[in-house]
């Protein structure tokens, strides 16, 4: 049972809070991720945060996988700034009970700057990138709309639609990435992450390449990131919150072929997180990652 009070409060505002927080919870490690609402600084959002949120379950499936036999609390801080602040103070209190995971976003594709904070980052741009596999959207599927025929001739289209979409991202990702970098206008909208879908967004999704081919800078001078142009990368670096809707959207087309009815998005997502859970493991690039990861930040 998860523990909270206003003693939790003052411990996480004193000089040692960070290191004693996990302590007065009662478990090995306290976990602040991004997610939820405004909770203020970052001396607030540690000592408040939520724990319902679709960050905060990510985080902790992970980290059942990763460290079996820990125990871990997991709260949402609110934006990543604020997540990052909470790394550096526990950097600065050199606190042992307690590191930040937060969304990749274009961290891997660059060189690290910067002191060094106890902070693990998800393997794709961000956690959708992770649950939106084939293995978790086909396990989603068949558990909902089980093995009969029908059910696998849908799946055999959905994965068709599947492969052609991630080679639509493809182009677009490189330049992306550089203009987020540069501070330039993104090519996928973070604000409106199904503006690249246009009329299909309510079927099948396709993008609209002529959309974001408006919103590509076309300059010979940037020096464009290079990422490999293989499904894995495209699957990993492009922008997460786009490829989750779309795959969600599809995921409601192909299974209109077998049984009527919708999902809605929220528990699309809950049910993609707890089939990560069985994807993980064989995802071995992936699950190496996150191993590698969580020993990095609980054993320094």
């Amino acid at each position: 049972m998860l523990k909270s009070s206003n003693m939790s409060n003052i411990l996480v505002r004193t000089q040692s809070g960070l290191s004693n927080q996990h302590i007065f919870l009662g478990v090995d490690f306290v976990v602040y991720v991004e997610g939820g609402g405004h909770f203020g600084d970052a001396s607030q959002a540690a000592a408040a945060g939520a724990d319902d949120t679709h960050d905060a379950e990510f985080w902790r499936t992970v980290l059942a996988i990763a460290c079996p036999g820990k125990t871990f609390h997991v709260k949402s801080v609110g934006c990543r700034s604020v997540a990052e602040a909470i790394a550096l103070e526990i950097a600065k209190s050199r606190a042992r009970g307690s590191f930040v995971c937060t969304d990749s976003d274009i961290c891997c594709l660059l060189p690290e700057v910067g002191p060094r904070v106890p902070t693990l980052r998800t393997w794709g741009y961000s956690w959708e990138n992770d649950v939106a596999c084939w293995e978790v959207t086909k396990k989603v599927f068949t558990d909902l709309y089980g093995a009969s025929a029908k059910t696998q001739y849908a799946l055999r289209l959905f994965r068709e639609w599947y492969d052609l979409h991630l080679e639509q991202y493809r182009p677009y990702i490189a330049p992306d990435t550089t203009q987020v970098k540069l501070g330039l206008l993104a090519v996928f909208d973070r604000d409106a992450p199904v503006r690249p879908f246009g009329p299909t967004f309510s079927t099948c999704p396709e993008l609209d390449t002529a959309h974001l081919d408006a919103r590509r800078i076309n300059d010979d001078r940037q020096d464009y990131i290079e990422i490999d142009e293989t499904s894995i990368s495209t699957l990993r670096h492009s922008f997460g919150k786009t490829l989750l809707k779309a795959v969600f959207h599809a995921f409601l087309h192909f299974a209109q072929m077998v049984r009527r009815g919708r999902i809605d998005f929220d528990l699309y997502v809950g049910l993609s997180i707890s089939a990560f859970r069985s994807a993980l493991p064989i995802r071995l690039d992936t699950m190496t990652y996150y191993s590698d990861g969580v020993r990095s930040v609980s054993e320094r």
